[in-house]
């Protein structure tokens, strides 16, 4: 079934399926835009020196760059590289701007 027409035959079931009372008007984006955040490490860069061949376990320069980028900033993974990490990475801190 091409895209759109399942597009089409999801949107009608939908319609039909959810009462009026339980539907949302949806709208896309985040509320006030996305923030922005100035990079402050490079994932790729000493002392991290991530890898990004998508082979090597890059875990520990992720959970470093994070750890070592100050609050209100940004890690850059530079998106040509390809990440593998075998754990979750943790954000101990702020998150506010």
């Amino acid at each position: 079934m091409p895209d759109r027409l399942m597009h089409a035959v999801f949107a009608f079931l939908a319609l039909v399926i959810i009462p009026p009372d339980r539907r949302i008007e949806w709208q896309p984006g985040i509320p006030g835009g996305v923030p922005h955040y100035p990079f402050a490490v490079n994932v790729k860069d000493a002392p991290f020196s991530a890898r990004g061949d998508g082979a090597a376990d890059d875990t520990a320069a992720i959970q470093a760059a994070i750890k070592a980028c100050p609050d209100g900033r940004a890690v850059h993974l530079p998106a040509e590289a390809r990440y593998q990490a075998i754990a979750a990475a943790r954000a101990a801190k702020s998150t506010a701007p």
